[in-house]
């Protein structure tokens, strides 16, 4: 497993910091990705299968978290430090 695998796998476990934010430039934007917007079932559905395709998928370190506007959230962004792990998640997303 290189290096690259082993930081994939732990990504999920490494505090959002401002340094992985800089290095995860690579933004996409989950506009309505919202609990409020989809409900209960498919919002968990919809974060699992996102998940589970970075996770088979990308190489690099990767970060995600709400948008709020107004202190509403209102959809989620996916950064990754890799462009083809942002461009293969908006393709698929």
């Amino acid at each position: 497993m290189n290096i690259e695998n082993i930081i994939s796998r732990l990504s999920p476990l490494l505090p959002v910091t401002e340094a992985r934010i800089s290095a995860c430039s690579h933004a996409v934007e989950q506009p309505n990705l919202t609990r409020e917007h989809l409900g209960d079932p498919a919002f968990g559905s919809a974060l699992r299968e996102r998940n589970e395709w970075i996770e088979a998928n990308c190489l690099g370190d990767y970060v995600g978290g709400a948008v709020r506007s107004g202190g509403v959230i209102t959809g989620r962004v996916y950064r990754f430090s890799d462009w083809r792990d942002a461009f293969g998640f908006r393709m698929r997303f």
